[in-house]
C-alpha cells in the first residue's frame, strides 16, 4: 500500500508520461534519549533531549511511465472516483446537518 498526498512528474523523451507519487511527513529524530527501566528494557523516551531537524520530508513513494492510452483511462477512473467521493461526502454532511 502506498500513502499519496501529491504527485509530480511530466513527460519522458519517448513521449510516455511520468508521475512520481509522494507523502509528506515530520522528519524522523536524529537521536533520542530513553530511559532504562528496571527490567533493563527501554524505557520512556526524554522528551527534552530529543535532536531533531525542522521542516517537512517529501518522500517519493513511486515513480510511474504510463502510455497516453493509460492515462486517459487512469484520468477517467479517478474522474468517476472523484464524483462518488464528492456524492458520499455530501450525503454525508446533509445527515449531519439534519440531526
Amino acid at each position: 500500500m502506498i500513502h499519496v498526498e501529491g504527485a509530480h512528474g511530466g513527460v519522458t523523451p519517448t513521449g510516455k508520461i511520468q508521475i512520481a507519487v509522494f507523502n509528506d511527513r515530520q522528519p524522523i529524530p536524529q537521536q533520542t534519549i530513553h530511559e532504562v527501566a528496571s527490567t533493563g528494557k527501554v524505557g520512556d523516551e526524554v522528551k527534552e533531549e530529543r535532536i531533531t531537524r525542522g521542516g517537512i520530508v517529501r518522500e517519493v513513494e513511486a515513480e510511474l511511465i504510463i502510455d497516453l492510452d493509460g492515462a486517459k483511462i487512469i484520468h477517467q477512473w479517478l474522474g468517476d472516483k472523484i464524483k462518488e467521493c464528492e456524492g458520499i461526502l455530501k450525503e454525508v454532511q446533509k445527515s449531519k446537518e439534519e440531526i
